[in-house]
């Protein structure tokens, strides 16, 4: 009987850590081999954690620990150590993880199961459960179901984007908050009823964390957006003075034509004489229309982006139509975020797009929301189709590069992150089939 509450506590404990690595490794859950081998591995690890031989002069015998266990799977600094490493080698072994996604993805799973064990643990303590199953059955079910919660409806996608990219602060974060956590469950010696006694000290100490992992995070967030701010002003504000350059040359031709057509209506010697004369040389004067539409945006480093996709598609004979009805000024979402959101659908339609088609960019203003929408010709997609497109790894290209079908899905958690939605419909122009994508966003 003892051995049956030995493996089926160690079980629960165990599917409760998997779901919480296997999150952090940014897998779905699913039934396979290699996740039923990380399950049967680390039980095996709490398991002989709790195992022991009692040795005397007459005999051995070998003894199962439960006391100590309600905080941690192990009961002791050394047994922690041991939790770390063997958490790091079935992570990287069993989830495919690479070495240092194992390290931080380990501690970031001990982290969060800490504050959810506390936080199960706790109740049942303060209400007395007299049943030592009850209690001892009750919090780790509680456990599991908080740590199914936490995977199945907590959008932290950025939080493991940080972790996979390996991010400084990210890394300091969990270290600090690992060692906070560790000296707090090593001082109250594995006891819930000492951490009971001290829960003032438990909730400060959350909290102290909670703040400084706050302002951290803020602080590296608002450092990142001003490095990403100052690589695209970098990038496109040159991109102005080249539309300046055509502008200027435009205005030495415009004035040369001015006085040919004085010369023109000077010497002509019939009235249709001088209108074929001066509609010849005015018809190749006129400024193109999308880029006066750059004049009128307020925003250098949208403004010089989008010239340059211009440029880009009048290299392959595709012509970009373009209409801004909208301040970019007064917008939350990041300079940066807009810059990449609209390069990926524009380049999505100058590659859809063949020689002569029109692609039509229209930014607009929707109750205090900015509307960018982009229309290329296409056949017609059906709603299930579009939803397809913002998929992860979805591409209607060419399937032969790893790299395919995260575009549109960068759009989706960009969108996702600002608030936005996504906007996507068929558009009949001139009798012609366009997908019209877009965002809006705040």
């Amino acid at each position: 009987m003892e051995y049956i509450k030995l493996i089926s506590q160690t079980l629960l404990d165990s599917s409760a850590m998997f779901l919480l690595c296997n999150y952090l490794s940014n897998k779905r859950i699913e039934k396979s081999n290699k996740n039923l081998s990380w399950i049967i591995f680390i039980n095996l690890v709490y398991i002989f954690s709790r195992w022991s031989v009692l040795v005397t002069d007459n005999y051995i015998q070998p003894t199962v620990d439960f006391i100590g266990f309600d905080i941690l799977p192990v009961n002791s600094l050394y047994g922690t150590f041991l939790l770390c490493i063997f958490l790091m080698i079935a992570n990287s072994i069993y989830l495919n993880m690479e070495n240092s996604q194992a390290f931080f993805a380990t501690i970031a799973s001990i982290i969060i199961w800490i504050f959810i064990r506390i936080l199960a643990v706790v109740p049942f303590k303060l209400i007395s459960v007299q049943n030592i199953n009850i209690y001892e059955y009750g919090y780790r079910i509680v456990t599991l179901l908080l740590i199914l919660i936490f995977v199945l409806k907590l959008p932290l996608y950025k939080f493991k984007e940080y972790l996979k990219n390996n991010s400084y602060i990210t890394k300091l974060i969990l270290l600090n908050s690992l060692i906070a956590l560790l000296v707090l469950v090593w001082s109250f010696q594995f006891d819930v009823d000492i951490l009971i006694k001290n829960l003032a000290i438990v909730v400060f100490v959350f909290f102290m964390l909670l703040v400084i992992n706050i302002w951290s995070i803020v602080s590296q967030r608002n450092v990142i957006n001003q490095q990403k701010r100052v690589e695209v002003m970098e990038q496109y504000i040159p991109v102005i003075d080249d539309l300046m350059s055509e502008v200027r040359a435009r205005q030495h031709e415009f004035n040369n034509k001015l006085l040919a057509i004085y010369s023109i209506l000077e010497t002509a010697e019939t009235l249709d004489d001088a209108k074929l004369k001066v509609g010849t040389y005015s018809k190749d004067v006129l400024m193109d229309d999308s880029i006066k539409e750059l004049f009128i945006c307020d925003n250098k480093v949208i403004s010089g982006f989008i010239y340059s996709k211009i440029k880009l598609a009048n290299l392959k004979n595709i012509n970009i139509e373009l209409n801004i009805c909208a301040s970019l000024k007064k917008i939350y979402t990041e300079e940066y975020e807009i810059v990449e959101i609209l390069g990926i659908l524009i380049d999505n339609a100058i590659e859809a797009s063949k020689s002569g088609d029109t692609i039509f960019i229209k930014m607009n203003k929707i109750d205090d929301k900015l509307e960018v929408t982009v229309c290329n010709p296409h056949p017609q997609l059906s709603n299930t189709e579009f939803m397809e497109l913002f998929e992860k790894g979805y591409s209607t290209k060419d399937n032969g590069s790893k790299h395919r079908g995260y575009g549109l899905y960068n759009v989706k958690l960009i969108t996702e992150k600002c608030r936005g939605k996504i906007i996507f419909k068929n558009t009949s122009i001139d009798n012609v089939n366009y997908l019209n994508i877009g965002i809006l966003i705040p």
